[in-house]
């Protein structure tokens, strides 16, 4: 017990460094046209996959994202899911747009509140940088989409337990609960 807090201390630590660095990005955007409250469904695109792709423990990903959405009352579908999910990770630094939006919960609450034009912020995202989409199925748009930034590399591709906690980061930003989960009888 002793081992597993002095662990608990020591990573909490190691993830407080690197909340304090500029290299360190986690954030979402999403999309107005988005139908947020009527989606109940996912599944994943099948993805074109490039040699470094090879050492994303891809099934851990998508496990983590599966369990992510149940918990939200989401149900993983192949038939006509409401929402596609597809993933990335980037190998190098690259320049990146995201958007200035109200808070993704506040949005929400406000229903019908429509906003025609986004104010950019531009990013230098390191590598290491996994992005997931969620694109609506029937617009074929993305209506979100959430990233984090140099918190992988190849040293730690091998060790699930820090991709797990990569991809709850991220999904940390996504608390939507599919339509009609938890309502009342």
């Amino acid at each position: 017990m002793k081992y597993k807090s002095t662990l608990v201390i020591v990573v909490s630590v190691m993830m407080m460094s690197c909340f304090g660095s500029k290299d360190f990005i986690v954030e979402s955007d999403y999309s107005y046209s988005g139908d947020f409250k009527k989606y109940k469904t996912f599944s994943f695109i099948n993805q074109q996959r490039f040699d470094l792709d090879s050492l994303i423990p891809e099934e851990v990903i998508m496990n983590t994202i599966s369990n992510r959405l149940s918990i939200l009352g989401y149900k993983k579908s192949d038939q006509k899911p409401n929402l596609l999910i597809a993933f990335r990770m980037y190998y190098s630094d690259f320049d990146f747009t995201g958007w200035n939006q109200p808070d993704f919960e506040q949005w929400l609450e406000e229903k019908g509140y429509v906003k025609e034009e986004f104010d950019e912020i531009k990013y230098r995202l390191k590598e290491g940088t996994l992005i997931i989409l969620l694109v609506d199925r029937k617009s074929h748009k993305t209506v979100w989409q959430g990233y984090n930034s140099g918190l992988i590399d190849i040293n730690t591709m091998e060790n699930e337990r820090f991709i797990r906690g990569s991809v709850r980061l991220i999904f940390d930003k996504y608390r939507v609960l599919a339509e009609g989960y938890l309502k009342e009888s």
